[in-house]
């Protein structure tokens, strides 16, 4: 991000796009990602900036169900160690995901988007993030 031209980093950062890719293929996809795709389709917003945008509010509404994993990333980043509450280290780990947007100067509304918007990007991120999408379009 802060040096474009580095071209290890580069390299780096494709092949892991390509893995996330498999991955996503082979286990399905997730709320983060279906809502990013259905922002992306309507309000011509770039895919991974859909996805950063949402990501941290969709990890919020996990919740509970995410401490484990959320709680042993924040510990592989540095950002707290294991003997730490895992709802407190899934609360930082979130906290970080936030912290880097603004470092970036990330969006975090949808131009464009309104309220009554939400109901349909809802109805068709949860059919596309719970499969029922592919049989209808492929």
């Amino acid at each position: 991000y802060e040096d474009g031209t580095d071209m290890e980093a580069r390299s780096e950062i494709l092949k892991a796009a390509f893995e996330a890719g498999v991955a996503i293929s082979m286990a399905g996809i997730g709320y983060v990602h279906a809502i990013a795709h259905t922002v992306g389709g309507r309000f011509h917003t770039p895919h991974g900036v859909a996805n950063a945008m949402i990501m941290p509010h969709v990890l919020d509404f996990y919740g509970e169900a995410c401490y484990d994993q959320l709680s042993h990333l924040a510990v592989m980043i540095g950002i707290g160690n294991e003997s730490e509450d895992k709802k407190a280290l899934s609360k930082k780990f979130v906290a970080a995901i936030r912290k880097m947007h603004a470092d970036m100067n990330m969006p975090v509304s949808v131009k464009g988007m309104k309220r009554h918007d939400i109901t349909a990007i809802a109805t068709r991120s949860l059919t596309e993030a719970h499969g029922e999408l592919k049989s209808k379009f492929f």
